[in-house]
């Protein structure tokens, strides 16, 4: 995989994360629907499933049901780190992703 394809996917990981965490408003009790969510942001059904995927192994989201997750304390706070200070890498986003989405 090269740098452009890495930073593709990294910026995919974050701008779903940010959605989860943005529909929680950064709540790990907080129980969301990705499923029309994830759409707006023009991923595909399987994008979706394995952006989930990842962000489960990471130990960011948790997977309540089969449309609906959770943000861990995990996620919420690497969302938090890289909104703050967007030019610093965090463990799961590096310098190139771009915090300023919609």
């Amino acid at each position: 995989m090269d740098q452009v394809d890495h930073q593709k996917i990294e910026q995919e990981r974050f701008d779903f994360l940010k959605l989860i965490y943005d529909l929680s408003d950064g709540n790990s009790s907080r129980v969301v629907s990705w499923r029309d969510r994830g759409e707006n942001l023009r991923f595909s059904g399987e994008k979706i499933t394995e952006l989930i995927k990842y962000l489960y192994q990471e130990g960011l989201v948790k997977i309540e049901s089969e449309n609906n997750v959770s943000i861990t304390d995990s996620g919420a706070n690497e969302i938090g780190r890289k909104l703050t200070n967007p030019e610093n890498p965090t463990e799961h986003f590096g310098e190139g992703v771009i915090t300023n989405i919609k």
